[in-house]
Formats: C-alpha cells, structure tokens, sequence
C-alpha cells in the first residue's frame, strides 16, 4: 500500500526490491539525469572479507537458508548484496551460485561497480579484485580437482615431481626425454593420449612431471573416477564456458586415470560413455574450447573402443611396462635402494621401502621368487 496523501499533486517515491534482488533502480535513482558508468566481473570474491572491510558500507543484502556441503545442516548465506563505498560509487553483488552450492568464502559472484566515471569504475573494480579474489592462482604447480561443482578445487603440486632427463631415462627408457618433449607440445591441441600399464609402473608420476613443468602456461583438469558421470552431464558446458572466460589463454588438458569404463570397447547398445569423450576432443564442443585428454589404462590396447584409436584423434600413445632386472638394479643402485630377486619390476615396487613391508608383514603372503637373480 502506497499510502494516502492529502494533496493530488505530491508524489510519494517508495524504494521497493523485488524478489530478483534488482539493486539497479536504487543506483539509477542516485545518478538519475547524471552520468553513471559501469565496469563488470565475476569470480570467486569473499564476501565475507568484503564485509569485515565495509562494515558500514553494506547498503541492502539478502541472505538465504542453505545447505551446508555435508548436506547434514542448514546455514545462512549472502545472495545478493549492494555497497555503497563513496558517494558516487556503488557495487552490486549477485551469488550466481544456487543455494545448494553457495560458499561464504570465496563462491563465484556476478559483481559491478557503478560510479561517476569510468575511469573510477575500473580503478574501483581492480582494487576489489586484488582485495578479495584467491590470491594462489600463480604460486606453483598444481592442477585442479573436478567433483561436480561449478569450480574446480586446485591442488597445489611440488617441484619434487620435475624429473630431469636423466631420471626420465632412468624410469622409463632412453627415448623417454624426447618423447616427453613431443608429448608436451601436442597437448595445446585438442585430441586424446594415452599412458597404458600396469599399477605402480610410473603413468601418474610421470603425469605430475609433465603437470610441474606446464603448470605457467597450462590448467590440468583431474576426474576422479567417482566422477566420470560428470563428462556426459549438461552442468559440464557451463563448467568449460566459465574456465574459456577465467583463463582464455591457458591450454586445457583433461586427466583421468583408471580410465577402463570409459574407454573399453562399446557393447551392442552403445551404453559406453565414449561418444562423451569423443564429443570432447573432436567434436562441435573443439569450437569453442580446445580440451586434450590424457587417460592412463591398466588393460591391453586391444580391448579398447576402437574408435579411440583412428589417426588424427589419437594423439600419444604409450606402453609403460615393468621393469627387468637389469633395469630395476640401475635404478636401486641411483637411490640406494636394496630389491629383491624377482623376474620383473613396477616402479612402485622398486620405490617401496623395507620398514613399510615390515609394518604390513601377514597381510598377503608371496610366493618365492622366480625369474633371475639380482646380485
């Protein structure tokens, strides 16, 4: 109700929201008849922060009722929120998020700051986003956690994971210097490569090695296998779309590792999610973003969809396979290490110290040993 007045000709203005939190009637109000420029972002501000710096600054928000990430409780959070930092300059905050996925410290925000010129528009809009967006972008390797958010959640890689040429060569063959060479520089075109062995023979440390020596030029992206559903769901595009607009220069590489139920030949019903993959690498989707993906296989070549295999869309394929005795003495004799005698060798084998098998002596009992003997 607007209220009754007693005199015909005076107007009595009402500042109204409606439930689409629309802060611009009030801005536009303020600069009504005077010049008013915008300057836009989004990404993963603080609000929180934010308020702990304004505090008297907040000049309309609304908060909302929502689960909190274990699912077991509810909270509140910031939905939308309008500051009004100097006179003539304004900041309109959205959650783009929904409720179910909104996080106080740091979701992403549709933000715009409103003032008399742009150039305080933009000056203002720079501060706010060295004040109040993560600050560990650049510090380091990493690569970045898919588990069905909007956001990928990074996770920060040590140096120790650069191995030099000559571990390279010692891990995993002579040739492996130059192939990793030629490996690196296809990945800034879309298609798929695959590491193929055994557990323990060495296919994710050598993808931290390649991750470690990328991570300034490139984002890797890592599904867990938990999460391979996730590459056939709609929220995926809305996943890349963000990512291309955050880091349009970045090369994206896509890892998943124990990749079998994706990459194993379909059955007579087509019910294998290859098409996804395929739709990813080389298919309309290549328009828009350029995605390489790495998968790592414990299976044989051949029982993959065959599909995967044309020329063109596979880029890289590698067979990393156990180690002779020989080879395994080499790399025990560069790292001190003792080994058993056995007729061939993982990586992880080699790697694994004599104070952890006795913490684990009676859980499975081995055969006698096999194969040469190792002196």
């Amino acid at each position: 109700m607007i209220g009754c007045m007693s005199k015909p000709d005076k107007i009595l203005e009402v500042d109204a929201l409606t439930y689409s939190d629309s802060f611009d009637g009030l801005v536009d109000r303020h600069f009504r008849n005077r010049p008013s420029h915008r300057a836009d972002d989004t990404g993963l501000y603080n609000v929180e922060e934010m308020i702990r710096a304004f505090p008297d600054k907040l000049f309309r928000s609304r908060q909302e009722y929502a689960l909190s990430p274990s699912g077991l409780t509810v909270r509140i959070q910031w939905a939308s929120l309008l500051f009004r930092l100097e006179e003539d300059i304004f900041v309109i905050m959205f959650g783009k998020a929904s409720s179910m996925g909104r996080n106080n410290a740091g979701d992403e925000y549709k933000l715009s700051v409103i003032a008399e010129s742009p150039k305080k528009a933009v000056d203002t809009l720079s501060d706010l986003r060295k004040r109040f967006l993560p600050k560990h972008e650049n510090q380091g390797p990493s690569f970045f956690i898919m588990t069905g958010g909007r956001r990928a959640e990074r996770a920060v890689l040590e140096d120790r994971f650069r191995l030099t040429d000559e571990l390279l060569a010692l891990h995993y063959g002579k040739d492996l210097a130059a192939w990793s060479e030629d490996f690196m520089q296809s990945l800034a075109e879309p298609g798929i490569s695959i590491l193929c062995g055994e557990t323990g023979t060495g296919k994710t440390s050598l993808i931290r090695h390649v991750m470690c020596c990328l991570s300034a030029t490139h984002r890797f992206y890592f599904v867990p296998v938990d999460n391979f559903n996730m590459l056939s769901s709609g929220m995926l595009t809305e996943f890349w779309k963000a990512e291309q607009r955050d880091h349009p220069s970045a090369v994206k590489v896509l890892v998943l590792e124990d990749a079998e139920t994706l990459l194993l030949e379909r059955d007579h019903d087509g019910k294998n999610p290859v098409s996804s993959i395929l739709n990813l690498t080389d298919g309309l989707m290549t328009q828009f973003i350029k995605v390489h993906l790495i998968a790592t296989l414990n299976c044989k070549r051949e029982r993959l969809d065959k599909a995967l295999l044309r020329p063109g869309r596979l880029r890289f394929f590698r067979d990393i396979e156990r180690l002779s005795p020989q080879r395994a003495q080499q790399i025990a004799d560069h790292y001190d290490l003792e080994i058993e005698p056995k007729l061939d060798y993982s990586l992880a084998e080699i790697f694994g110290s004599k104070k952890f098998k006795d913490r684990t002596a009676g859980a499975f009992s081995e055969k006698g040993s096999i194969g040469f003997s190792v002196s």
